[in-house]
């Protein structure tokens, strides 16, 4: 079970302190096989945090997990370690903070290693970053990867702040750690921006993204844009999605969603047109299987994410499916 054990001397000036627990539930996020272990003396303070598992959802999760932290002489060393090293996706950051008297933190990185989907990412070490009341400044912070960019610049706080996150030729390829457990693989490039308010608190995101035509689970989609504009006065969202082949054969949804109702945020309208089928088979692969065929239909989505009201006409053609 869980345990704290804690040794202090107050004529050597020091003190360390262990604690472990199997299981760490907060806001949906599970910590599995916690351990937290600190040390401080005349010249140092340390805090290393170990898990042998997060989990942000039943299929979101990152293995074997290390925060190790020591503050000497004004300036705090730190270590950011997600997965092992021979893993698809793996993350170990290095860096330090330096404090002074009335003047902001700054953030500075060392060498550190970044692999998406076994690709080998540059973190330019040159970057801006400093922490101010509460507050963290990013500017000109960019990941690459041959031709991949992701450059991020903005503030992060709990305040009407906005992040913002320029994607230049983005593999989507990058995402399987998060669309594979899905049972989605994804082949195109995505360009676009992404600007995140309120990080800290309730982030929001609004968007304006295209990509090149996707394979989605080895079958052509189209071309997805989406526009998503929110208004952190009103907590309406606009959303403007296409996802169309060549033909115009595909899914187009538009509405808004307000982030201030929580009985009835949803008020979109979707359309159908000539939509192969097979995209929705992982969000109903626990219902039906082998599903194929065409579908055309006009719906109005109301309610929430966990309980839409869907409501409508739709057609299939040669459509055929094995119940589950």
């Amino acid at each position: 079970g869980a345990h704290l054990n804690a040794q202090f001397s107050s004529e050597d000036f020091n003190a360390k302190f262990t604690a472990f627990s199997p299981t760490v539930v907060y806001k949906g996020v599970k910590l599995t096989n916690l351990s937290v272990v600190e040390n401080a003396d005349q010249k140092a303070f340390s805090l290393d945090i170990l898990a042998d598992r997060i989990n942000f959802a039943d299929s979101t999760y990152v293995n074997n997990v290390s925060i190790k932290n020591t503050l000497a002489n004004d300036s705090l060393v730190f270590n950011l370690e997600l997965s092992e090293r021979s893993a698809t996706n793996y993350l170990n950051l290095n860096g330090d903070i330096h404090f002074a008297h009335n003047s902001p933190a700054y953030i500075h990185f060392r060498p550190s290693f970044i692999i998406i989907n076994k690709d080998t990412w540059a973190l330019n070490e040159e970057a801006k970053m400093h922490i101010s009341q509460g507050k963290v400044y990013i500017n000109d912070l960019i990941l690459s990867q041959d031709k991949q960019r992701v450059k991020l610049d903005g503030i992060l706080s709990n305040e009407a702040d906005q992040l913002h996150v320029l994607f230049n030729n983005f593999s989507l390829a990058s995402l399987q750690g998060i669309t594979q457990p899905l049972g989605i693989n994804l082949q195109g490039s995505l360009d676009g921006k992404v600007e995140v308010t309120s990080v800290f608190k309730n982030p929001v995101a609004s968007a304006n993204i295209q990509t090149s035509p996707i394979i989605y689970n080895e079958i052509p989609i189209g071309q997805l844009g989406l526009k998503a504009d929110f208004n952190p006065n009103t907590g309406n969202m606009l959303i403007d999605l296409k996802l169309l082949d060549d033909l115009k054969r595909g899914v187009l949804v538009n509405g808004e969603y307000n982030f201030y109702s929580e009985d009835e945020p949803l008020n979109l309208k979707g359309t159908l047109a000539e939509t192969d089928l097979m995209i929705f088979q992982p969000f109903l692969k626990n219902l039906v299987s082998n599903l194929k065929g065409k579908g055309n239909a006009n719906v109005d989505i109301k309610g929430t994410f966990k309980n839409p009201k869907i409501t409508g006409l739709g057609k299939f053609n040669d459509a055929e499916f094995t119940v589950n």
